[in-house]
């Protein structure tokens, strides 16, 4: 039952979990009760992109937004945009100051209309205008979520936010009033980020956090890549970043180029290590262990980042490292550190890694509340096409103007499965295709290089296939490829997918793992596929270039959902929460 009253509207709630929980059971309630229809029509949401034109529109006019950011915005909503959402009756304004929570439950205030309209546009109001921290937000969305789901409006949040605060400032400047809150909020969109007005992220600190990144290698792997670029984005003002890893690798000249405090533990190449396993190894694994306490205790670390390293956990627990994450970015990763008692977080990079970890959340001894999803992030300025001198790199490849190129990025390994790549490449007729066609694999050589140049050469076809190095900055390979296809037997979200995409590139792929949750219209997703229709999909692909652009630009949409600077931002306004946390408990 929800009261419906005329009295004059209240002051802003404050964020209060308990009031933002009975807020959210309300809204959820103000929905379809009494509609005439049992199955509320479905409305397309691509209509809702003209109210947003109009409304940036009204933005540039009133010279609160830039032309070239409203663009911006546009392209971030519409790289998000909802296919059809379920329409039946709301309120057209509910915002924070109308709702009153009495004894008797909640009540609605000063507001006289309902409208049959898209119901989700409820939440994404409510949303926009009433800035929660994480807490607040998830008990906001538990308790919504009782009456209809949720899942709709947070798989397309990016457009719900340019949408939500582009026309909720189009109203506030129509009706004379500010909005150059809201414009603020419009320009974190124009960056891919969501808006931290939406999270109420915690007060900066006083002074910088003192951050710890710790990570057992700094191979080229999805962890390592992952650590580096989280750290590139870091916010310097508020956080301050060392590094500890047990051994260095091909990124460790990467790492070094950022000018942070770094400790490395030993010198020793880990790919020879990985080979053969032998008692030296294990006595500098031990002493890496110590040091990696003594560094901490040393450094007066605050808040740590674990990737993948098991001793990380024990040692932040016997310096009383006040806050612990973990950070995992694949299945294999998942039970490397078996017990997570130490860890305030435990992140997954995916929905599906996040389902896995919950289901063994018992066994890993942590609550299911503790695990969150962050997605993989990709530096959309980076990765960026425009930028890049395809020209260039394709020449110093040998590769012609005409030349049409299919690619992978990935270490050589056998999970990769680049051999499944190599046969789908030879099953297609070099004659079919308008132009000679080459296969380009790019990775470091971690046991597979020798049986795949060997396959390559069985399949007849060792001259069309090129293996270059694995290196810390693959935007040129990228810039060289037509058509990026990833055969992998297991994955969580690679980066490698979102990184190919940001560039332009239509996308082929067998969807191990994680990898369904970035595809949507941007190629072919092809599970359990042999090599016969894989290469035939590539071949499509390599002929048609206007399927070719277009796969292309909606990947360019699709990763602007994944941009890394919200992906930074949820790891700040987590350590920051957590670091709350402790102190109110006096850890």
């Amino acid at each position: 039952r929800v009261e419906w009253s005329d009295a004059p509207t209240c002051e802003p709630t404050r964020d209060d979990p308990a009031t933002t929980q009975r807020a959210g059971d309300m809204l959820g309630r103000v929905a379809v009760a009494g509609h005439p229809s049992a199955r509320p029509p479905r409305l397309p949401a691509a209509a809702l992109l003209g109210g947003l034109d109009a409304a940036l529109a009204t933005l540039i006019g009133a010279g609160s937004l830039d032309g070239a950011v409203a663009e911006r915005v546009a392209a971030r909503a519409r790289s998000n945009l909802p296919g059809n959402l379920p329409a039946g009756l709301l309120h057209l304004d509910c915002r924070p100051e109308h709702v009153r929570v009495t004894a008797a439950g909640p009540v609605l205030v000063g507001l006289h209309h309902l409208a049959f309209g898209i119901l989700d546009q409820q939440l994404a109001r409510a949303w926009c205008q009433w800035p929660m921290s994480s807490a607040s937000r998830a008990r906001f969305l538990g308790a919504y979520a009782r009456h209809r789901p949720t899942r709709q409006f947070l798989l397309y949040e990016l457009f719900w936010a340019a949408f939500t605060l582009a026309t909720v400032a189009a109203e506030r400047l129509r009706a004379g009033q500010p909005a150059d809150d809201l414009a603020v909020a419009l320009r974190h969109v124009a960056s891919g980020e969501l808006p931290r007005e939406w999270a109420a992220p915690p007060a900066a600190p006083e002074a910088p956090v003192r951050v710890a990144y710790i990570c057992d290698y700094l191979m080229i792997g999805g962890q390592e890549r992952a650590a580096l670029e989280l750290l590139r984005g870091l916010d310097r003002r508020h956080f301050e970043p060392f590094l500890y890893a047990f051994r260095g690798g091909t990124m460790e000249p990467a790492f070094r180029a950022l000018g942070i405090p770094m400790q490395v533990a030993s010198s020793r190449d880990p790919m020879a290590a990985a080979a053969r396993w032998t008692e030296e190894d294990r006595q500098e694994k031990e002493a890496g262990r110590e040091g990696l306490a003594a560094a901490l205790r040393r450094d007066r670390i605050e808040a740590a980042l674990v990737f993948g390293w098991r001793a990380a956990a024990a040692a932040g627990r016997s310096t009383g490292v006040p806050v612990m994450i973990e950070r995992l970015d694949g299945p294999t990763l998942v039970g490397k550190v078996a017990d997570k008692r130490d860890f305030q977080r435990v992140v997954a990079q995916s929905a599906t890694l996040r389902d896995a970890v919950i289901a063994r959340a018992e066994e890993f001894g942590i609550d299911a509340g503790r695990v969150e999803l962050v997605f993989t992030g990709v530096d959309l300025d980076r990765f960026d096409a425009r930028g890049a001198d395809r020209e260039g790199v394709r020449k110093a490849l040998g590769l012609g103007a005409d030349a049409l190129v299919v690619g992978t990025v990935g270490r050589l390994v056998p999970g990769k499965n680049i051999d499944l790549l190599v046969e789908a490449f030879a099953t297609i007729p070099a004659d079919a295709l308008p132009g000679p066609c080459r296969l380009l694999v790019v990775g470091p050589a971690h046991g597979s290089l020798g049986m795949l140049r060997d396959r390559a050469a069985a399949l007849g076809v060792a001259d069309r296939v090129a293996f270059l190095p694995g290196t810390s900055d693959v935007r040129p390979a990228y810039a060289a490829m037509d058509v990026f296809a990833m055969t992998s037997l297991g994955e969580g979200l690679p980066n490698v997918i979102l990184e190919a995409m940001a560039m332009g590139l239509p996308i082929v792929t067998t969807g191990a793992g994680s990898i369904p949750e970035a595809m949507d219209g941007n190629g072919f997703l092809l599970p359990g596929a042999g090599p016969a229709r894989i290469g035939r999909r590539i071949a499509r692909l390599l002929r048609d270039a206007r399927l070719r652009r277009r796969m292309g630009d909606r990947s360019l949409a699709i990763a602007a959902r994944f941009a890394m600077r919200h992906s930074v931002g949820r790891y700040e306004e987590m350590m920051l929460e957590c670091l709350a946390a402790a102190a109110r408990r006096g850890d």
